[in-house]
């Protein structure tokens, strides 16, 4: 296999440990900036010419392709063969890996700094990608857990994927309620504000206008779905926050 040939040949084993990492991102671009956030947190005594050098092999290789200058992709079937030959505690790890990275550079999201836009939606296709994968996703600590799910429903939110917003933003409740019952003073606050805070954001898009024409009556009882959906879930986070 190339892979092997790569560590073999060229003494290069961290081209291993990138492409076991790109095994649990998306079907999408993999930004550079991506990988060497993960680089830093992984190998801090390692330099930028190693994980440059790493990326060139797998190119060459055609592990992965580079379609555009400091942009990743690779196949869905190599991702596949990748991540089932991996032992369950290693999959565990890189995927712990894969999510702190990620949730690290959602967090530099802010809505009012348009640079920071186009890096959140980089990130949403790799997010995602994690945020199916339940299984490795419940033998996360719950506050990663929570971390993720928070920055990932809000930016949803912000670039107006009202659907999956709420989707992420329940599962966050669920964890919040999770967490909240195993260590009730280290969490209540901290996760109850911030819930809070974004089931009143999703609350405030308001009913839907029921001035509406015939025409748009199924966009209008599936807006009035969702609406009613988050004021629910704003109203339980408040009353999660109000416990003593």
């Amino acid at each position: 296999m190339s892979i092997e040939a790569i560590e073999k040949v060229h003494q290069c084993p961290l081209a291993r440990k990138i492409l076991e990492l790109f095994a649990f991102l998306g079907q999408a671009p993999i930004p550079w900036d991506l990988v060497e956030s993960w680089f830093s947190q992984s190998y801090p005594i390692s330099g930028s010419l190693e994980l440059g050098n790493a990326l060139r092999l797998l190119c060459n290789y055609s592990m992965i392709q580079s379609p555009s200058p400091k942009m990743y992709t690779v196949h869905l079937l190599v991702q596949n063969v990748i991540r089932y030959q991996l032992p369950t505690e290693t999959q565990r790890t890189l995927f712990e890996q894969a999510l702190a990275t990620i949730t690290l550079r959602m967090e530099e999201f802010d809505a009012s700094n348009l640079a920071s836009w186009d890096c959140a939606k980089a990130m949403i296709p790799h997010a995602t990608a994690l945020f199916e994968m339940h299984t490795l996703m419940k033998m996360v600590d719950l506050r990663q857990q929570w971390k993720f799910m928070n920055c990932l429903g809000l930016i949803c939110l912000s670039l107006g994927d009202i659907h999956d917003a709420l989707k992420v933003q329940e599962m966050g409740l669920k964890i919040a309620q999770e967490w909240n019952q195993q260590s009730p003073e280290t969490s209540q606050n901290s996760l109850a504000t911030s819930y809070s805070n974004a089931g009143l954001s999703l609350s405030a898009l308001g009913p839907p206008s029921r001035s509406a024409g015939v025409s748009e009556k199924s966009a209008q009882n599936q807006a009035c779905s969702l609406w009613r959906k988050s004021s629910r879930c704003g109203f339980i986070l408040q009353q999660c926050r109000r416990k003593p």
